[in-house]
């Protein structure tokens, strides 16, 4: 399972990975802006949503990165195990 997700991570730095990832970018936010979330779940080492788009933003991480520093509700953990009710959030 680490090897997969090593890969994956070796994939997205590669320039068509990165083209890849830029692209991604551009279809979520186009979907946070039209549906306007009142609480975004992200679960990721970096931030994709722009906080400007949603009331209250938390990120789930297994590590911080530059980017996930900056983001004011982070939570390291497991995403298995969430902290979180059933139908809490509007956007995962």
């Amino acid at each position: 399972m680490n090897h997969d997700r090593g890969a994956l991570i070796s994939w997205y730095k590669t320039a068509t990975g990165a083209k890849f990832a830029a692209l991604e970018q551009q279809m979520i936010t186009r979907v946070v802006k039209h549906l306007r979330p009142f609480r975004c779940l992200e679960l990721a080492h970096e931030p994709l949503v722009d906080a400007q788009w949603v009331k209250q933003k938390i990120n789930v991480s297994q590590r911080f990165t530059k980017k996930t520093a900056s983001v004011a509700n982070c939570v390291i953990g497991d995403v298995n195990r969430l902290p979180f009710m059933s139908g809490y959030f509007d956007l995962i």
